[in-house]
């Protein structure tokens, strides 16, 4: 039996999360929706930050509470760590699916965060779980730090596989709103295979938030994003390394419209606001 487990190291760091907290509560940090998850969950920050900006209410409010629930954060801890050993079903799955027979050999940082969600720090194979409902009293469900590992790592998987196809191509980069419609609409058509839906036990993956409305037209053929990667890449029956190219220089050609769609995505105050983001993007 095959045991494809990265190697993952769990460390409590208060500074790094500040450092995300920081970020996220930017006005300009491009994130308007995860500004408003963070504050409609933390009320008390949102006063704070009006009073005396968000740096000095992060410094306040952040190291406190990391002081008021260090023990429950070491009991987290080692229930992920078991977790994640546990877990080889699910890495010997992202393996296949992603072509990287040497996943065992990486290494990745899970970083517990109190943010309401749970970002990634592309520059360095760290990701962080959040921790933040399990604080405020919610049983922490099996394996959700697996998860996120799982979707986090697929990330990093996705950019090694881009910059190398970029370098051996000779394409060019891409914006960020591309960038991030692509590596979640991959990690959740790869997350709605099989033997993910076994281990974790969902019906469905259906990936971000945003991705739920935002819809592909390709060939006469219209599907959500997540359906599009899976009979685009997955269901062909071609080599994985080949369909990841074709659907790159496919994303590659229309940028702009994916730069739209971010920009009416993060400008919609709800779901009524969203007529002009479920028009589909024409592929060619």
């Amino acid at each position: 039996m095959s045991n494809n487990n990265p190697n993952i190291i769990i460390r409590v760091d208060s500074q790094k999360d500040f450092d995300q907290f920081r970020f996220f509560l930017s006005p300009i940090s491009g994130y308007a929706k995860l500004r408003s998850k963070i504050l409609n969950f933390y009320p008390k920050l949102d006063e704070k930050i009006n009073g005396v900006g968000v740096e000095s209410a992060c410094a306040e409010i952040i190291p406190d509470m990391y002081y008021r629930f260090d023990a429950t954060i070491r009991d987290i801890v080692l229930v992920i760590e078991k977790e994640f050993v546990d877990a080889s079903p699910v890495f010997d799955a992202l393996a296949k699916y992603m072509a990287v027979p040497n996943l065992c050999e990486k290494t990745f940082m899970c970083i517990p965060t109190f943010l309401p969600f749970s970002p990634i720090d592309d520059k360095g194979n760290t990701f962080f779980f959040s921790i933040a409902s399990a604080i405020a009293g919610n049983p922490m469900k099996l394996y959700r730090a697996v998860n996120v590992g799982v979707h986090e790592i697929s990330h990093f998987i996705f950019f090694e596989q881009m910059a190398v196809w970029i370098k051996k191509n000779n394409r060019t980069s891409f914006n960020n709103a591309t960038t991030h419609y692509f590596k979640e609409g991959l990690t959740a058509a790869i997350m709605d295979q099989p033997e993910f839906r076994a281990f974790f036990g969902y019906e469905r993956y259906l990936g971000n938030e945003e991705l739920h409305e935002l819809s592909i037209s390709h060939k006469g053929q219209v599907t959500n994003i997540v359906s599009f990667f899976e009979r685009e890449i997955f269901s062909k029956g071609c080599d994985y390394q080949q369909t990841l190219g074709s659907a790159l220089d496919m994303f590659l050609a229309e940028q702009d419209k994916f730069a739209k769609k971010w920009d009416e995505w993060n400008s919609a105050t709800s779901k009524d606001e969203l007529g002009e983001y479920r028009k589909p993007v024409e592929l060619g």
